[in-house]
């Protein structure tokens, strides 16, 4: 494993809410161009065009991600010369309307990352 180390954790019952965050800011849609990077399920480096379709003080939702990532991962999200960190929540399921699409949160406390003002 190149070094690194994988922790699982096993539930005795269906825990769909495990690693969603409670959202309690407001959100706003609106599509702005980011770069995505990370590591893939296979344990590669990945670096991806994506688009925020919403976005809030602390999160937004990613939409052309794919598969790339799960929920618990840690990316890095670029927008013009910002960075920032975020968790990845969830990812939608195949098949769904949030098919290639990612929910994350912000590791970093930087509230101004999407430069807009927000509610």
């Amino acid at each position: 494993l190149d070094g690194k180390l994988r922790v699982g954790i096993a539930f005795k019952r269906p825990s769909p809410g495990f690693w969603r965050s409670g959202r309690n800011a407001y959100r706003m849609a609106k599509a702005i161009k980011v770069t995505v990077r990370g590591v893939d399920r296979k344990g590669d480096r990945f670096k991806q065009s994506a688009s925020a379709v919403d976005i809030s003080r602390n999160g937004a939702r990613l939409d052309g991600v794919g598969y790339l990532t799960w929920p618990g991962e840690t990316v890095e999200v670029k927008r013009g010369w910002r960075k920032a960190r975020f968790r990845v929540v969830w990812v939608g399921d195949i098949g769904t309307p949030q098919a290639d699409q990612a929910g994350i949160v912000s590791m970093d406390a930087d509230s101004t990352f999407w430069g807009v003002a927000l509610a």
